[in-house]
């Protein structure tokens, strides 16, 4: 028991250092400044094309997130235990 308390902890871990890293890479912000250069540049060409792939992405993202909801919990989870 104590082992899979282990594992899950370093799996918890794992994604918060991932996450964090997602957010605070320098890379990910040039990467986010160039999609919204581009989307501008789409948008004079077909007017409208860029919300519509927006749209998409976040929709993605929004099911991508569901598959790490768990983790969330567990979290929640050992948090209320310590109290």
């Amino acid at each position: 028991m104590l082992r899979m308390k282990h594992e899950v902890e370093a799996t918890i871990h794992k994604s918060e250092d991932e996450i964090f890293l997602k957010t605070l890479k320098r890379s990910t912000r040039f990467c986010s400044i160039g999609k919204t250069v581009a989307g501008a540049g789409v948008d004079l060409v077909v007017p409208g094309l860029s919300t519509v792939i927006s749209l998409a992405e976040d929709v993605k993202g929004y099911f991508d997130d569901g598959k790490r909801r768990w983790q969330g919990f567990v979290v929640s989870m050992r948090a209320s235990a310590d109290k």
